[in-house]
């Protein structure tokens, strides 16, 4: 399963809040050709979910999660990006 810091938490959540993401909305990361993108959706059944303070910030379908497993998405605090690692 992925790991998501606190700090990437903080951040998924300043980022839907300033997209202005309905409350049902949290970020979903995917994996198309091989390489990872993001976008603003819904939970759909079978999603992992991850939450900040009680709101869904990020979701993951089956795809995903298998490729981030064991892997960790955090802030880079050089440049304030999310990184998996």
């Amino acid at each position: 399963m992925l790991n998501v810091t606190a700090a990437a938490r903080v951040y998924l959540n300043d980022l839907l809040e300033q997209a202005d993401a309905p409350p049902e909305c949290a970020v979903r990361i995917l994996v198309e050709s091989g390489k990872l993108s993001a976008a603003i959706d819904r939970e759909r059944d079978g999603d992992s979910t991850f939450a900040h303070e009680g709101n869904t910030v990020l979701v993951l379908d089956q795809d995903a999660a298998d490729a981030l497993v064991d892997r960790t998405l955090d802030v880079n605090p050089d440049n304030a990006k999310l990184v998996v690692g």
